[in-house]
């Protein structure tokens, strides 16, 4: 059945604007290269830069168990399908029974050669109760990498089922509450190889528009009249820098008593990503669509700027560790540190 001309009319507008806002962009970006904090958020501000690292680079991973949270789409699912076509047995977490069958199948879909049958744990960040429940599972294999990626931006405000801000809890809490509960896991797995295991934790640039004023007690987290979608979220995604670095000073702490460093942990910027993370915008689907079609990377491309620092060995020294690493997808460049967190 043809479509209505006001249909056509609307989506031919839409297409048209996109790209002259796009074309006008790339002249900006490319004419005042703002690569000291942007480069690469998007691909119209890679346009000067070559890619320096691909799938090519990574590493065999048969023996490896790589636990990925929110692998049910977009850049979660993309990175647990890396993982497992280079031979790792991935764990993803989705928040329920039927999401986690999905995710299995989209992992073998595309890692056909999987020498190891993903498998997928349900986790809800919502709920402490359902983290501790996973954190149990998954706390009794080897962890060689966990990647804490699964998130939410600019909801309206909710709390969660434990009476928290719901970005603050499934951005930050949550993982952090994994993350410590995994801790033996992955020290186990760093014994086991002789080397040290690693954390990426998938933060933003937007860790920047985090407020001045501290988010540290529930009163000014659970403020509703106070809350501020892209300030809440830059406070959670702040959260995730802080994380990675406080882990990493603790862990040189250890190695400066004479102990063999046992983790490594970055924080990583992966630029804007085609997937949900706009489901909360006000504006209609298909302009979204087109939008993050013209300026946003594939989940696949941008996948590689957390496996680098994942998997490349040169990240696994610890003065590459702790960082927002800004180099973003799919350079990566110069492991750039994030001035947010240096007085924290």
């Amino acid at each position: 059945m043809p479509r209505p001309a006001r249909g056509l009319i609307g989506g031919a507008l839409i297409r048209f604007v996109v790209g002259a806002v796009a074309v006008v962009a790339a002249v900006a970006i490319y004419a005042t290269n703002y690569s000291h904090l942007t480069a690469g958020t998007i691909p119209l501000m890679h346009l000067a830069h070559d890619w320096g690292w691909t799938y090519d680079d990574v590493p065999d991973l048969a023996g490896a168990t790589s636990v990925v949270t929110g692998a049910s789409s977009g850049l979660g699912l993309a990175v647990a399908q890396g993982l497992a076509e280079a031979g790792a047995a991935v764990v993803a977490t989705a928040r329920s029974e039927a999401k986690c069958a999905a995710t299995i199948a989209a992992i073998e879909a595309r890692a056909r050669t999987c020498r190891a049958k993903p498998r997928c744990v349900v986790m809800e960040l919502l709920s402490l109760r359902s983290v501790a429940r996973a954190a149990e599972e998954l706390g009794a294999l080897d962890v060689d990498h966990l990647v804490l990626n699964a998130g939410i931006m600019t909801p309206p405000f909710a709390l969660s089922d434990d009476g928290l801000e719901s970005q603050f809890q499934t951005n930050h809490l949550g993982h952090f509450y994994l993350l410590n509960a995994l801790l033996p896991a992955l020290r186990r797995a760093a014994d086991a190889r002789a080397a040290p295991s690693t954390v990426v934790a998938v933060s933003s640039i937007a860790h920047h528009f985090a407020p001045p004023d501290e988010l540290w007690t529930a009163e000014a987290l659970n403020d509703a009249a106070g809350y501020d979608r892209l300030a809440w979220y830059g406070w959670s995604k702040l959260c995730n820098v802080l994380t990675a670095r406080e882990l990493n000073r603790r862990e040189r702490a250890a190695a400066a008593a004479g102990a063999a460093p046992k983790l490594i942990a970055h924080a990583v910027h992966p630029g804007g990503v085609r997937g949900k993370l706009l489901r909360f915008s006000k504006l209609p689907q298909r302009f979204i669509d087109a939008f993050e079609g013209a300026f946003y990377w594939s989940a696949t491309d941008a996948a590689l700027t957390v496996l680098r620092p994942l998997l490349d060995p040169a990240f696994k020294a610890p003065e590459t560790a702790g960082t927002c690493l800004l180099y973003t997808s799919p350079s990566p460049r110069d492991k750039r540190q994030s001035r947010m967190p240096s007085s924290a």
